[in-house]
């Protein structure tokens, strides 16, 4: 097995870049260029506040005491160039408890060429949960102009999924490169994204290993030398531009040049072949076996002390779509969520019961078997939450998911069940989670399903006095529905509501003051939040000696445009389509006239993915402005974009006008 011949790649591409000559790029601790030390500006972005100078990673396996495993060494130098990029002298490197990260160094090379070699005390470790640990590096005196450069090795047993390699940043890369070398036993699949290598090299030979094998139980161990094929993979990239980040995007790690590696099969000596990327039916099969998933759900005596609870709350429920909404509540209402995602148990779920706390696929899980104790067709859904990043239909790899939510046959049809906040009505997976698909588990037909969310929408309704000094007195009424009402309900649990919607309407005038407040329906999650308000914007109009300047649209969703990048090279990703509309009724002040009004427009975005609506009416000194914005597509591809981005500079320009009127006589 020769992973250099039999590699395959799974490649997210933006155009092929020129294919770089070979060069020297060996990086020498401490051996910085005079043109490195006198650098201010990076000819390549100019804008640039760091740019990392050299990044360079081996990665080799090693056989002693421990067993097989691989030895990662990581060479890294930063150039500090302004005060704003400081903080990437501040180093974090992500280990697994089970490593080990020795071998440890760092420094900084001041502009003059003072060196500061740091000591252990700049060096500490912070825990981030059970699983994984953070060795932080505290580089002092940082100036405009210095450079930080640090060292590492890091050994590991986790041969199933090699180190990844990041070749981009969201600050330019100058040169990054990953060299490799893997004995034949083992084959793994190859995945990269972004930018294809400038440099990719593949070239085979030979190494030796020393196995101790032990032929009896009792019998002194054999030493046996081993020289197996071995295949040296290098890929580099020159000059790679800063990703910059921008809205409505899953996670960078989704679209950062980068290469990763998963084992599909591993053949070491004198032990049979062992595959390790089977298909989707057997990891379905094997996960319904699982002791920490399928078998939490499937064995009643995992979670018999919380149906003897639960089954309770069934009684006079007349439909399965009720029965399932009120599981769904009772344990919203009870369970606490911790922060930890995956998709197995670390506990029983009759453990997590009484506890009344659990990670979010425990509980879900919980939820599952609950539904299933009750009669209903359930399955576990698994997804990988946006901020983990995207999934691959193409390989079985268990470990891209990270979430576990629930599918249930109902009357009406199949219900994605999420427990969580108690402000999500079932049917309303978190956001987290809406990342275009999942993987339906299904134990004797696995499948990937689309998931298309629910709308987010609301209507604000604002009638208003404007007064001669510009002071505006206003009834709003406030109608919000679907993930709109999610965000404000959660929101409201934490802050008392007029301290809340004083901050709602304070974003139209820093002055505005809320006089009274009646909210319907703050805790009922399943219909809509209903919010009317007396309030008065002191300063809403400017007044210009006989004339007075209103911005109409006093209450917008989006006070700037979210797309500000000339190009952007991955897609916008929204998570759920919405609905804004305002609708403002304004009675004109007496002895005022109406001089200028906006003019009326409609905009509408290709294969109906998105509309505004901008109408202005005037009747009986009465002005009524509506504004509608409304987006049904949620993928826009790096080649929309333009026109998205045109979309809201237009709305931005639109609701930036005014109504101007004019004293009479």
């Amino acid at each position: 097995m020769n992973l250099l011949i039999k590699i395959v790649f799974v490649c997210f591409c933006m155009p092929i870049a020129a294919t770089l000559p070979a060069q020297d790029t060996k990086i020498v601790w401490g051996k910085v260029a005079n043109e490195d030390l006198r650098m201010k500006v990076y000819d390549m972005d100019t804008a640039a506040v760091a740019v990392v100078l050299s990044d360079v990673g081996k990665l080799k396996f090693v056989i002693g005491q421990r067993g097989i495993r691989y030895a990662f060494e990581r060479h890294r130098r930063i150039k500090i160039l302004k005060r704003a990029g400081f903080e990437y002298a501040d180093i974090a490197i992500p280990f697994y408890s089970k490593d080990i990260v020795k071998s440890l160094k760092a420094q900084i090379i001041q502009p003059t060429g003072k060196k500061n070699q740091l000591d252990k005390s700049a060096f500490f470790e912070e825990k981030v949960n059970e699983d994984v640990v953070v060795k932080k590096i505290a580089f002092p005196d940082v100036q405009e102009g210095s450079i930080v450069e640090y060292s590492y090795i890091q050994e590991s047993e986790r041969v199933g999924r090699l180190q990844d390699w990041y070749f981009q940043d969201d600050i330019p890369v100058r040169w990054s490169e990953y060299f490799l070398a893997i004995p034949e036993w083992y084959d793994y699949a190859v995945i990269t994204q972004g930018c294809p290598p400038d440099i990719t090299e593949a070239l085979t030979g030979t190494e030796t290993f020393t196995f101790e094998f032990l032929v009896h139980k009792n019998s002194h161990p054999e030493t046996v030398q081993v020289t197996p094929k071995m295949s040296y993979y290098l890929v580099a990239m020159k000059d790679v531009p800063a990703m910059k980040m921008e809205s409505f995007i899953t996670t960078p790690d989704d679209y950062l040049a980068r290469i990763r590696f998963q084992l599909r099969s591993v053949q070491t000596p004198r032990k049979a072949l062992e595959t390790y990327m089977s298909t989707w039916e057997e990891l379905a099969a094997e996960l319904m076996a699982d002791k920490d998933f399928g078998l939490q759900f499937s064995q009643k005596s995992n979670y018999k002390k919380a149906w003897e609870e639960a089954s309770g709350l069934l009684t006079g429920a007349v439909s399965n779509d009720e029965k399932a909404d009120r599981l769904y509540t009772f344990l919203a209402r009870s369970m606490t969520q911790m922060d930890e995602y995956g998709i197995h148990c670390r506990n029983s779920l009759d453990k997590c019961f009484e506890q009344k706390k659990g990670s979010p696929s425990e509980i879900n899980l919980l939820l599952l078997a609950l539904l299933k104790e009750a009669g209903m067709q359930a399955y576990p859904l698994l997804v990988s939450t946006r901020s983990h990043g995207r999934m691959l239909g193409e390989y079985p790899f268990l470990d891209q998911f990270n979430h576990v939510m629930v599918m249930v046959e109902l009357d009406k049809g199949p219900k994605i069940y999420d427990v969580g906040s108690i402000a999500r009505p079932a049917g309303y997976p978190r956001i987290n989670a809406l990342n275009g698909m999942a993987w339906l588990l299904k134990p004797d037909k696995p499948e990937w399903l689309e998931v298309n969310p629910p709308a987010g929408n609301s209507t604000i309704l604002l009638k208003g006095t404007l007064a001669e000094n510009g002071a505006l007195s206003a009834a709003i009424r406030y109608k919000y529905e679907g993930y709109d009402a999610i965000g404000h309900r959660e929101e409201l649990q934490a802050t008392a509501p007029k301290t809340y919607w004083q901050r709602i309407i304070s974003q139209a005038d820093s002055e505005a003051v809320v006089e009274s407040l009646d909210m319907e329906n703050a805790e009922a999650n399943a219909t809509p939040l209903a919010v009317q308000m007396a309030c008065v914007f002191p300063s809403a109009a400017s007044i210009s000696g006989e004339f007075i300047y209103l911005t109409p649209v006093l209450l917008p969703e989006f006070r700037e445009n979210p797309f500000k990048l000339d190009e952007r090279t991955y897609p916008v990703e929204i998570p759920y389509p919405f609905s804004e509309q305002f609708i403002l009724q304004l009675d004109v002040p007496k002895g005022y006239g109406i001089e200028e009004l906006p003019e009326s427009l409609h905009l509408s975005l290709p294969e109906k993915g998105g509309s505004f609506q901008y109408t202005v009416n005037a009747t009986n000194d009465v002005v009524t402005v509506s504004y509608k914005l409304r987006i049904d597509q949620l993928v826009f591809e790096p080649d929309e974009y333009a026109g998205l981005k045109e979309f809201f500079d237009r709305i931005m320009s639109k609701q930036a006008e005014q109504v101007v009127l004019k004293r009479a006589g």
